[in-house]
């Protein structure tokens, strides 16, 4: 909320335009001065000579002294010295050379002001203030003498008691104009202050100097102080603000000011920046302070001036000091007034761009200064006490971060006074018409502005600086309570904005209908929405910068005015409620969160749906879901809103494919935010979660099996992973591991002894998955002849005789070839 903070913009003179600046110029009095006098050794010197930037003036005063004897205007006082105006080469530029006097009276100070050198005609005079033409020859030493009572008495025409009114001070003027070509000097000498005693006031003050020493006459001599635009070093744009200060001698001192207020008028209180919480009103800027450290007096700082109905004060931020420490500075508080000094964070630290940053309501919460109201901000360098010092301090991005119209929800009620009804925003007129009510659309309190009984135009305004960026919308909140339509008078309530100082965008509440109007060049109406509603809150949400575009083109427009107001004529009545007067900016893209996957394990078997919340300050565009598979390229869809989300879907993938996908929203200004992108996208690698199919024809388990027994195999396979392995196994031994479908595998059972035996396929792909086909069976092959007869042989042969058993195994002998030979057929 700080025009051109960026110090961005300079004057013909280089000077900020953000700022008001001024610096001491070259200005010089000296009370023992030998080269030139009019009597004796010593006499007076004065001299000023402006710098590139600005004029300059010196001053050079005497007080009379306190006493009894003081110079009454009825003791005839008199005025006697001797002057020379050695040198004014800026004459018919505007420099001049004056001395004036100041009377204490008894109906207020009156001024008399004697001109020794200028260009052109007297001053206007004014009922306190006369101008006196006594100029003479330039380098020429010229009595004055004054008859200082009759002066007086031919000036003013009022009713001053001259036995009572006395002269209180008199001050001695050179001034010097900008870029001047030479000093203007004044010399004077022999200075007595006479009444008609011959007392002279000005007998112990060394009137004539000859003291040799200015212990009753102050010398002084300033060198100049510059404040400029420097493109030369800065932290942002491409300049910053320079300022500088320096001492020609070791009895000169300098300064360097810039500064500039933040309010819009004065009631009760300043029509400051209102602050009631941290972040409310932030004062920021970069910095660096340079110095010859440990020299003279040399510092810099930043200072806030704030007040409220009852007191005041000041808050110094020490930037750079020569001893890097506030020993120099003193605290300073009373029933109504404060000065603290307090330490930048970097304070000491030299040649180096720092960063300040102050939350103005912390800072006044943490010096128990409570509802003190920010109304001018500054700058200062100053040095003194030796030769050639040069403090420097450079200055960027100064901000005063805001909101534009100070208080928009009309809370900042310190105490009500019905002087000042509606603390933050300007209003003339009596709070029967203007005031604050606690009918309030937030908070607990809106600005009620009523016009009725012939009281018609009511309202309430503030100045401020808001530059119309790119959407820059109002959110404002109204409600119209009262608008009357008797027939002959006019009645309407709107919102006025003021678009630099000379154009108008107006938007029209309600109205009756006595109300005519039409667009111009430097004004356009706009009805709103909900236009004409009685008792209802409503919400002036509107794109300014389209409407001022429309209205007036595009250009560099800046909001130099707000006015609420209702206006009603002759027996009409308009009454509206105004509340949370804020304005909105869309900056940002949408904002994107809370994304999921369903499912959240992805599958080749199917597609992916990508869900998300997104949302917007203004208004949503569309949403995007972007996604690529493998080294395939990005593809995208958009997302539609299922049960209040965002809802995508990613074609179906091969198993293992590396799938990559991203959300992309814009908004209705272009304004796109992403979750994930291109370069970091989010990623799922294609699952498999199946179990592979097998098909075979098996025996029942119900059956005994015996002889040989084939399995018919007849299909192996898995849609996503692929086959990895195939085995069959009988009671846990592998009997068979090849991946080849169909197949017959074979199971002799013969070569098994007769008992139960599991049989499993077991098949598996390549992500893990697996099935398990097992079958119970049991194995029954009859015994043959010869396995009974060896059966009885074993169990028998030992009871039967020799004879008998060799033959037996004769036998035996023969029937075992007999029955190799069968099987070798």
């Amino acid at each position: 909320m700080f025009e051109d903070g960026g110090l961005e913009e300079d004057g013909v003179y280089g000077e900020p335009t953000a700022f008001y600046p001024s610096g001491s110029g070259y200005n010089h009095a000296n009370h023992s001065y030998q080269d030139e006098v009019h009597s004796g050794s010593y006499g007076a010197y004065v001299s000023s000579r402006g710098t590139e930037q600005w004029g300059s003036q010196i001053s050079d005063s005497k007080w009379f002294l306190n006493i009894p004897e003081r110079s009454y205007l009825d003791e005839k006082i008199t005025l006697d010295f001797w002057y020379n105006a050695k040198a004014n080469p800026d004459h018919a530029l505007g420099a001049e050379i004056y001395f004036y006097i100041v009377f204490e009276t008894d109906v207020g100070n009156h001024y008399l002001y004697y001109y020794l050198s200028r260009v052109s005609g007297m001053p206007t005079n004014y009922p306190y203030q006369v101008h006196i033409d006594i100029r003479g020859s330039l380098n020429t030493w010229t009595n004055v003498v004054r008859n200082i009572t009759k002066d007086f008495e031919d000036s003013f025409s009022n009713s001053a008691d001259l036995s009572i009114s006395n002269i209180r001070q008199m001050y001695f003027y050179c001034t010097s104009v900008r870029s001047s070509v030479g000093d203007t000097i004044l010399l004077f000498d022999n200075v007595k202050c006479t009444n008609d005693t011959g007392f002279d006031y000005l007998f112990n003050v060394n009137g004539d100097f000859e003291d040799g020493n200015s212990n009753e006459w102050s010398d002084y001599d300033t060198g100049p102080g510059s404040v400029y635009i420097t493109d030369d070093d800065y932290t942002q744009g491409s300049s910053a603000m320079n300022m500088t200060a320096g001492t020609p001698h070791d009895y000169s001192e300098s300064y360097a000011r810039a500064e500039k207020e933040i309010y819009d008028g004065w009631q009760i209180s300043p029509k400051g920046y209102y602050s009631n919480q941290p972040g409310d009103l932030v004062f920021s800027f970069d910095w660096k302070y340079s110095d010859l450290a440990g020299l003279g007096t040399q510092y810099a700082y930043f200072y806030i001036h704030s007040a409220n109905e009852t007191d005041s004060g000041t808050n110094y931020f020490i930037l750079g000091d020569e001893n890097d420490d506030m020993t120099s500075f003193w605290n300073y508080t009373s029933s109504s007034y404060y000065q603290y000094y307090l330490a930048a964070d970097d304070l000491g630290v030299r040649d180096t761009w720092s960063h300040f940053e102050i939350d103005y309501y912390t800072l006044m919460t943490s010096l128990d200064l409570p509802n003190q109201i920010a109304y001018y901000v500054g700058y200062y360098v100053r040095c003194f006490d030796a030769e050639e010092l040069e403090p420097q301090l450079l200055v960027d991005d100064f901000k005063v971060t805001t909101y534009p119209f100070s208080d928009p929800s009309f809370e900042g009620i310190f105490s009500y006074n019905p002087v000042d009804p509606i603390r933050f925003w300007l209003t003339p007129y009596d709070p029967d018409y203007a005031n604050i009510t606690t009918d309030a659309y937030t908070g607990t309190y809106a600005a009620n502005l009523s016009s009725y009984g012939g009281f018609n135009n009511v309202y309430s305004w503030r100045r401020s600086y808001l530059p119309i960026v790119d959407n820059l919308f109002t959110d404002f909140w109204w409600r119209l309570d009262k608008l009357t339509d008797t027939g002959g008078s006019l009645a309407y309530s709107d919102i006025s904005l003021r678009i630099e100082n000379t154009k108008y965008i107006r938007y029209v509440l309600g109205n009756n209908s006595n109300y005519l109007v039409s667009n111009s060049s430097n004004t356009c109406f706009y009805f709103v929405e909900n236009h004409n509603q009685i008792g209802t809150w409503n919400n002036l949400f509107r794109n300014l910068t389209d409407d001022v575009t429309m209205a007036f083109g595009p250009g560099n427009w800046n909001i130099t005015e707000i006015r609420l107001g209702s206006y009603a004529t002759g027996t009409d009545v308009a009454t509206t409620i105004f509340d949370d007067i804020y304005f909105v900016r869309d900056i940002e893209g949408p904002t994107i969160e809370n994304l999921e996957l369903n499912p959240a394990e992805p599958a080749y078997n199917g597609t992916v749906e990508v869900s998300v919340d997104v949302y917007d300050n203004i208004l949503l565009d569309e949403v995007e879901l972007n996604y690529k598979m493998g080294d395939s390229a990005w593809g995208s869809t958009p997302m539609s809103v299922v049960a209040n989300k965002f809802v995508g879907t990613i074609p179906i993938a091969a198993f293992g494919v590396i799938c990559s996908y991203y959300i992309e929203a814009k908004d209705i200004y272009g304004f796109t935010t992403e979750l994930g992108s291109e370069i970091s996208p989010f990623t799922y690698v294609v699952g498999d979660f199946i179990d592979p199919m097998l098909v075979l024809d098996a025996q029942s388990e119900s059956e005994t099996l015996s002889g040989t027994v084939v399995f018919n195999i007849t299909e192996g396979y898995d849609l996503g992973s692929n086959i990895a392995s195939f085995e069959i196994t009988i009671n846990g031994t592998s009997v068979y591991d090849e991946i080849t479908f169909p197949v017959n595998y074979t199971w002799n059972t013969e070569e098994y002894e007769n008992a139960n035996y599991v049989v499993i396929f077991t098949i598996a792909d390549n992500a893990g998955n697996s099935l398990e086909l097992g079958f119970l069976y049991t194995v029954y092959n009859p015994p043959t002849q010869w396995e009974v007869f060896v059966a009885f042989m074993i169990k028998w042969g030992p009871y039967i005789g020799g004879g008998a058993g060799a033959l037996l195994i004769g036998i035996l002998a023969i029937v075992i070839v007999t029955r190799r030979k069968k099987r070798m057929r």
